[in-house]
């Protein structure tokens, strides 16, 4: 994983300045459909704006939240401080992803971290995570992506600038947007909605486990 530690005390104040609450309302566009009780992966949920959101709107029983970072592990820590959840939340500060339990989660949601990565690492990823939810389970993903037509330029000249500066602030592995999607078929996850944001060049999606693609109702 990539570290942030040197940008996690201003990340959230930049988020905001550049891109406003577009960012928070889009990776929350899916939370209703975490069932109630539900055991749940955050991987990579930075400051844990995420994780907040998650707690008010659902009824997990469990939270697992990976991030790479330290001090964004101490910040989420510092915002759940007065959230008074009856939430068992595990906070995990891991550089890999660790062993967890086949069909674990219920839900998986990564929100704008997967696009960090080299897709080779993303073939390790879904092979470490894809496991771990259950079947009939949702993954959530939220990433920035290219839209069509005549924005695609500027959104693509856009995210190839923050390409560059969190290669620099903080080693990402990625130099562009990786092809994500083929892995969640490759995994017998089936897309069931999805929502774009700021012109298309922010989407989010559901996807949803099933053993057989013919078992998709």
């Amino acid at each position: 994983m990539n570290n942030f530690d040197y940008i996690a005390p201003v990340y959230d104040t930049l988020a905001r300045l550049i891109f406003g609450r577009g960012l928070i309302e889009a990776q929350n566009t899916y939370l209703a459909r975490i069932p109630p009780a539900a055991r749940v992966l955050i991987m990579g949920g930075g400051s844990g704006q995420i994780l907040l959101d998650v707690v008010q709107r659902c009824e997990c029983e469990e939270i697992y939240y990976l991030e790479a970072s330290q001090k964004m592990i101490a910040l989420a820590r510092q915002n759940m401080q007065h959230a008074h959840t009856p939430t068992r939340i595990h906070y995990l500060c891991k550089k890999e992803i660790p062993p967890f339990p086949s069909q674990h989660f219920h839900a998986i949601l990564t929100p704008f971290v997967l696009d960090l990565f080299h897709e080779s690492t993303l073939d390790n990823i879904f092979q470490k995570l894809s496991p771990a939810l259950m079947t009939g389970g949702y993954w959530l993903w939220t990433d920035f992506c290219l839209p069509t037509g005549p924005k695609r330029v500027p959104a693509w000249l856009f995210i190839q600038s923050m390409y560059l500066f969190f290669k620099v602030c903080c080693g990402i592995q990625a130099s562009k947007l990786p092809s994500v999607a083929p892995f969640f078929e490759l995994h017998k996850l089936k897309l069931r909605n999805k929502t774009s944001y700021m012109g298309g060049m922010v989407e989010a999606r559901l996807y949803k486990k099933f053993d057989f693609y013919t078992n998709s109702s």
